[in-house]
């Protein structure tokens, strides 16, 4: 089955020389308040820095729903793209999506400003399909980014600094800038944690959004601009965040592309996921590159989304019952990569091999309380485990678990990462090339090899987890910046890997 045409261009970038003066729309509002919602929103504390970090993921809560606006049409053009060892001067802006007439309203340095808010339409349901071959995702080169800053709302670094490391992601930023989201909402996408044949939709509130937040980013002459609708509709979805204290970036990150991949599941159906033994039994005995390829189909039968498109990962471990000698696999999917420090290393230099060792292990003994439940025996069995990753994306995010163990306070180790040529291959299944994914021009491509370089990190400085301060350092036009709440400044490249990073953002290079 077929997808039906968007309305906003077509999906892999045409681009043309761009020309100053753009007329942008004002930011439109979808500001909630307790007679929407149902559920209070506290307002924003007044800017601090002694913080109180909590780390709790709580339930999702219903989100008001809302009907139709127009819906943008016309294709957008961008700068020529170069390739890797090229280069480019010009601001690459995406522009909002084209609105008919001429905006003449004043700026305004608040997302919250409209008491109707114009909202998406209602998209109807799209035909379920594993691969969408027309949604592209390039490599993209060092381009200067659109930006600017977001202002601290009380204890609210942890969400700009998020949020410029996803607008600084290009395929991904577009993607809501041109407006294409538009055709990909999924109008039967249900709240996270609501039961089937429920009717608390989603309704794509959150892309709706986050979009206007990035094309405010892109395309503001102001300094820095008020993101406060998406800081309240995260805190209505997510209790733990409706509060004046400071949170975990890495959290806050994870939930927004969460909630962005169920709104824009392109699955209407999802698969549970579930399997027989005998399937992966049988994974175990086929070609790698072919059980890759089934593992990582499975897994778009259940989530099929730009968040997956641009962030998605699968890491595979193989264990092997030391009784019948059989093998089997199970497989994880990811947005976000957690990497440990593993404790042998004290609180020493650390090289991203031996970060990358706490989850990609050999031979890992699971004996005694951690034996296996065999399939084929029935019963617990010694094993061993390997764990590698069977599905490398084209976004690469690697969370540097520094809170661990909260009793023993922050772990400061320098985990020195490479501001380019982060090679990942030796931690694949394989280096076969899969078979029928996408083309090599596609960045989602499994073949070798799997480098990267580094595009975005979130620094966090403090002393233990209930304090401290979240910044951001965003690669542009081939200089670092970093992006401290309202404030962007120059810095230089031994600024960026220190002992604060906390999330590495890397982007797959094509070689």
């Amino acid at each position: 089955m077929t997808r039906p045409p968007t309305s906003a261009g077509p999906s892999s970038f045409a681009y043309a020389n761009t020309t100053n003066g753009i007329s942008y729309p004002a930011p439109m509002s979808a500001r909630m308040s307790p007679a929407t919602t149902g559920t209070e929103i506290a307002s924003p504390a007044p800017v601090s820095l002694n913080h109180t970090l909590t780390r709790r993921r709580s339930d999702y809560m219903e989100p008001p729903s809302y009907t139709n606006a127009s819906s943008p049409s016309g294709a957008v053009s961008y700068p020529t793209p170069v390739n890797n060892s090229g280069s480019m001067s010009t601001i690459a802006r995406p522009p909002p999506a084209a609105v008919p007439g001429t905006d003449t309203r004043p700026r305004q340095m608040s997302l919250a400003s409209s008491s109707s808010p114009k909202v998406p339409p209602i998209i109807p349901p799209k035909p379920q399909q594993l691969f969408a071959p027309k949604n592209v995702i390039p490599y993209w080169s060092d381009v200067e980014i659109g930006m600017t800053g977001l202002r601290n709302m009380g204890n609210t670094c942890y969400m700009n600094s998020a949020v410029q490391c996803l607008s600084a992601t290009l395929p991904f930023a577009r993607f809501f800038t041109d407006g294409r989201w538009r055709n990909e909402v999924n109008k039967y996408a249900l709240r996270p944690g609501s039961s089937k044949g429920s009717k608390e939709f989603l309704d794509g509130k959150t892309a709706f959004l986050f979009s206007n937040t990035l094309r405010t980013l892109w395309g503001s002459d102001l300094p820095y601009i008020v993101p406060t609708d998406i800081w309240s509709h995260m805190a209505a979805q997510y209790d733990g965040f409706n509060n004046k204290r400071q949170h975990d970036a890495g959290e806050w990150m994870g939930n927004l592309l969460a909630l962005l991949s169920v709104e824009l599941n392109r699955v209407t159906d999802p698969d549970d996921g579930s399997r027989p033994d005998e399937w992966f039994l049988d994974l175990a005995t086929r070609p790698p590159a072919e059980s890759n390829y089934k593992a990582w189909e499975k897994e778009l039968m259940k989530e099929n989304s730009i968040v997956f498109d641009c962030f998605g990962s699968l890491t595979r471990t193989m264990r092997q019952c030391q009784r019948c000698m059989k093998k089997s696999p199970s497989y994880l999917s990811n947005t976000i990569l957690p990497l440990t420090f593993l404790p042998k290393y004290g609180s020493s230099k650390l090289s991203a091999r031996q970060c990358f060792e706490s989850i990609f292990q050999t031979d890992e003994d699971m004996k005694g309380t951690n034996k296996w439940l065999c399939p084929v025996c029935k019963s617990l069995q010694d094993a061993k485990a390997t764990t590698r990753l069977s599905h490398a994306p084209p976004v690469l995010l690697l969370q540097l678990s520094r809170y661990e163990d909260s009793s023993n306070g922050k772990k400061k180790n320098l985990a020195d990462f490479p501001l380019r040529d982060l090679d990942i291959s030796e931690w694949m299944v394989t280096l076969d090339q899969e078979v029928g994914g996408p083309s090599s021009d596609d960045a989602r491509s499994q073949r070798a090899p799997y480098r990267y370089d580094l595009y975005a990190v979130v620094n966090h400085d403090g002393q233990t987890i209930d304090s401290g301060h979240y910044t951001s350092m965003i690669l542009s036009g081939g200089r670092w910046k970093e992006c401290n709440d309202s404030i962007i400044r120059n810095v230089s490249n031994s600024e960026v890997i220190t002992s604060k990073a906390y999330i590495l953002c890397y982007k797959r290079k094509k070689t």
